[in-house]
């Protein structure tokens, strides 16, 4: 599957296309999930941050990575960088910079 059929897949807790991505960062995206639903986050808070994690999981994908722990400051740097070169805005870069960092934060404390 090309990287940008991956970009296009909307992640949900029971989407299919968690069959495509390791089995590791499936259960560590929904444990971020399920956290950010028993903190009753709104169906609007919600929303962005499956989405937002849900395209940096993709993109992380792509890089060939399979488990949390081989998420670091590197990759981090290199998506905001590819966010950077397709021009999008800094509100959006900001946007999901929040969103990855309470997202790394969460697997850390998670281990």
């Amino acid at each position: 599957m090309s990287s940008q059929t991956r970009s296009n897949t909307k992640r949900t807790l029971a989407s299919p296309s968690w069959k495509l991505a390791s089995v590791q960062l499936q259960d560590a995206y929904t444990d971020y999930i399920l956290s950010r639903q028993a903190m009753q986050c709104t169906t609007a808070t919600l929303t962005f941050y499956k989405y937002t994690a849900g395209v940096f999981l993709n993109w992380i994908e792509s890089q060939s990575k399979t488990s949390p722990e081989q998420v670091d400051a590197h990759y981090v740097r290199q998506y905001f960088a590819e966010l950077l070169g397709f021009g999008k805005a800094d509100t959006t870069i900001n946007a999901h910079a929040r969103v990855i960092k309470k997202l790394l934060r969460f697997w850390f404390a998670e281990h």
